[in-house]
């Protein structure tokens, strides 16, 4: 596998733009320095402008926002958390948001009837 290459959002709209006018894709890839293969699928469809590499996130940033909170409250008190008390967190606030989402489409279902 070739060693993952860092590079801007705007470095690849520049060099989807300049293969959009006429450069081949090689020579824009060279010239704004983005791989080849990621400008390829971006112009061809396969991969979307705007995707992020790696695995989807489990928690929503509104989620994560939550956890941040307790632990920045936690840390303030001199209070360390362990592991376990963390990921019993993260669960809970999981619960939590799950039961709120199924409680809204309940009262949208039922504002449809």
């Amino acid at each position: 596998m070739a060693p993952r290459r860092n590079y801007t959002k705007e470095q690849m709209s520049k060099a989807i733009d300049a293969v959009g006018r006429g450069m081949a894709i090689a020579t824009a890839a060279k010239a704004f320095s983005v791989p080849r293969t990621t400008l390829l699928d971006k112009i061809s469809g396969r991969s979307a402008l705007e995707t992020k590499m790696g695995p989807n996130t489990v928690l929503t940033q509104h989620e994560e926002k939550i956890l941040e909170d307790w632990i920045m409250s936690l840390s303030d008190m001199h209070y360390s958390i362990k592991k376990d008390e963390l990921l019993d967190s993260v669960q809970h606030i999981i619960q939590k948001e799950e039961e709120k989402n199924r409680k809204v489409e309940v009262k949208e279902k039922k504002s449809q009837e």
